[in-house]
């Protein structure tokens, strides 16, 4: 207990004279005067400590940014089972350089400032022409062609809703009819599904609409706005299209608020067969379209403005992350020659961004000590092999930082596996809506790994892998590492500030013991400081400079340097000159100097003294304040070459008189 009670007293004297003193030269002592293996300890542990709470700092930064990002940001509501992992992924895309925000010119939303062309408005206004005569004209009395059952593999006489059926046709394009809006009828007369009286006319009717423009809508503007890559054909008007968005759509979409959807993958073929090909395994019999987060808000929106536009999110068809941009559709349909009904529809054209997606959250997925690599899923799912990246492609230098501590697990042999047991099993099942539409989870999480995969475009999917047994482990590491490092500097530096304020101490106590002694000597005595201002003197001293005493006299001479006291250049060169002859190690020398000793610096009269100094080093002494000095001045003559040789002149009484030069060197003797 007695040697925590000297140090609290050690660093209670210590913090006084550093309230009298300069803190900086506790910190001289502490990195350039100290032991110098206690110094290297000191900074070798101190660098560590700032380097792994650095690592530390990005870490959890990174994290809560994650969080902030995926709590705060607007996303769109697309109803993905993996919600939270949606909400990360999208929240990082819109944040990232390019995206979504960027999008956004002078506070216009992009549905406000995206325009059509003339051309493309003109394709749509023949598209609502169709939907809603004007009036007088005759309204659309079930204009259907033939539409089958697609994938009718379940047995007969069984419910339709219970399997994976939806009616397509042979028109343009892909006709989506869910299975959920189906009857239950004889499989047997699937041919004659949509003359059964049980069936709604206006899903007739419906489909029938969707039969008539079906090769305008997905032939002749697939041809137009995305094979042609003319500037001139375009969707948007030069300079008001998102600058986030690519220039042609991939996928484009006619739905009706009864759920029959005719779609178009731009990538494909726009002949049926195609498009069937393609669809068929996207949507399940459940997959309500005019349910998706798109439909309403157009509805809504209505002529406002020509678009209505989202936020990026995971495309149901398989695209991967896109923007959609619907327009409003209303639709007037004749139910009996007397009565007609009006409905909504809506068309809507998706464009994938032109941030790559996986750039964008890798970043964010290596803050978690995550890995994100390209799957291409054709018969079987293999992992891309890319290109090497490019000098200015390399990820920032903080993630590359937070990389060399937090390593990422890469892909395996099981997790490629893995995957492709996934697209086997959805491919096997026909729920390949599942597999490209949906974030589909491949791990447990209570055995520490997370995966997942995100779909990335036509039969592309990104996983995304974290070992979070792994990461937690290297955290704790790192957050103990960073505790013992920085308690260990603590320590040192305790250690060397505590030998600091001994040494101080005992210096403190040596010098107050010579002060004592040198007090009622009779002869002057001064001591200064590292800046060379008096720190004490005795009585002669103080008696030689007009004083009565010594308390008398410190309290002036505080304030003044030795050297103001020296009278002329020459006394003031012999000083320095000496002061550096000591700090170099010189053989020890007096030397002599003018000084005024009228009180005050400039006042006089003037003495020569023969100074008799030297200096002690002290712990916050450095290279250009050698330490404190202490000195005994004697008068003395002064030197032989700075005598004037005046003669006396005679006086009245025959007697010499001296020149007042002269009696101050006789005063002086």
């Amino acid at each position: 207990m007695s040697i925590f009670v000297e140090m609290f007293k050690l660093f209670k004297e210590l913090w006084e004279w550093g309230s009298k003193e300069r803190a900086s030269q506790v910190l001289s002592w502490l990195f350039h005067g100290s032991p110098i293996l206690l110094r290297t300890a000191l900074l070798t542990f101190l660098i560590l400590s700032l380097l792994l709470a650095t690592v530390v700092g990005l870490n959890i930064s990174r994290t809560n940014e994650g969080i902030e990002r995926a709590l705060s940001s607007p996303i769109e509501l697309t109803r993905q089972p993996s919600s939270a992992i949606e909400a990360l992924l999208m929240a990082t895309i819109l944040q990232s350089p390019g995206a979504f925000s960027s999008s956004i010119a002078n506070g216009a939303s992009p549905q406000e400032q995206a325009r059509p062309t003339e051309a493309f408005k003109n394709d749509i206004d023949q598209i609502a022409a169709t939907f809603a005569p004007e009036p007088g004209a005759n309204a659309n009395q079930n204009p259907t062609k033939s539409a089958k059952l697609l994938l009718a593999d379940a047995p007969e006489n069984d419910d339709l809703r219970l399997y994976h059926r939806i009616v397509s046709d042979d028109a343009e394009g892909f006709l989506f009819v869910p299975g959920a809006t189906l009857p239950t009828i004889d499989a047997s007369k699937q041919d004659d599904l949509l003359k059964s009286q049980t069936y709604p006319v206006w899903i007739r009717n419906d489909i029938g609409l969707s039969q008539e423009v079906a090769s305008l809508f997905c032939k002749e503007m697939t041809k137009r706005y995305v094979d042609n890559n003319s500037d001139d054909n375009s969707v948007f008007e030069p300079g008001s299209g998102p600058s986030d968005i690519r220039a042609r759509y991939v996928q484009s979409y006619i739905v009706f608020h009864s759920g029959v959807g005719r779609l178009c993958e731009t990538s494909e073929s726009s002949k049926s067969d195609d498009q069937r090909a393609y669809y068929r395994d996207k949507f399940s019999p459940e997959t309500l379209l005019q349910t998706r987060h798109w439909f309403d808000p157009t509805v809504e929106n209505g002529n406002a403005s020509f678009f209505y536009s989202t936020k990026p999110y995971i495309d149901l068809g398989g695209n991967g992350v896109v923007e959609t941009f619907c327009h409003y559709l209303p639709v007037l349909q004749q139910e009996t020659s007397k009565t007609a009904y009006r409905t909504d529809a809506v068309i809507c054209f998706d464009f994938p961004l032109k941030v790559e997606i996986q750039e964008a959250i890798s970043g964010q997925i290596s803050g978690f000590g995550g890995v994100v690599s390209q799957f291409s899923c054709d018969k079987t799912c293999n992992a891309d092999v890319g290109p090497a990246a490019k000098a200015d492609q390399a990820p920032p230098m903080e993630d590359r930082f937070l990389q060399t501590f937090y390593p990422a697990n890469e892909f395996n042999d099981r997790d490629q596996q893995s995957i492709d047991n996934a697209y086997q099993n959805a491919n096997k099942k026909h729920s390949m809506y599942t597999f490209f539409g949906d974030i589909t989870p491949l791990s447990d999480a209570n055995a520490g790994i997370i995966e997942f995969l995100v779909p990335h475009g036509k039969n592309r999917v990104l996983a995304i892998k974290f070992d979070l047994t792994s990461y937690e482990e290297r955290r704790t590491l790192w957050l103990s590492l960073a505790a013992v490092c920085m308690s260990i500097t603590f320590l040192l530096a305790t250690l060397i500030v505590a030998g600091y304020g001994l040494k101080l101490r005992e210096q403190e106590r040596a010098f107050a013991v010579v002060d004592t002694v040198m007090s009622d000597v009779p002869a002057s005595y001064a001591r200064l400081d590292e800046d060379a201002k008096f720190l004490k003197v005795n009585d002669c001293f103080a008696k030689l400079l007009g004083y009565g005493a010594a308390a008398e006299a410190i309290v002036e001479l505080r304030k003044f340097k030795y050297e103001d006291f020296l009278v002329d250049d020459a006394s003031k060169q012999e000083f320095h000159k000496s002061k550096q002859e000591r700090k170099e190690g010189r053989p020890y020398r007096s030397y002599t100097v003018q000084f005024w000793t009228g009180r005050t610096p400039g006042k006089p009269p003037k003495r020569w003294l023969k100074v008799h100094a030297g200096d002690v080093p002290t712990p916050h002494s450095n290279r250009s304040k050698p330490g404190q000095s202490f000195g005994i001045l004697l008068p003395t003559n002064p030197p032989a070459d700075v005598v004037p040789m005046v003669p006396y002149a005679a006086s009245p009484g025959g007697g010499a008189n001296p020149t007042e030069q002269e009696q101050t060197i006789q005063e002086s003797k």
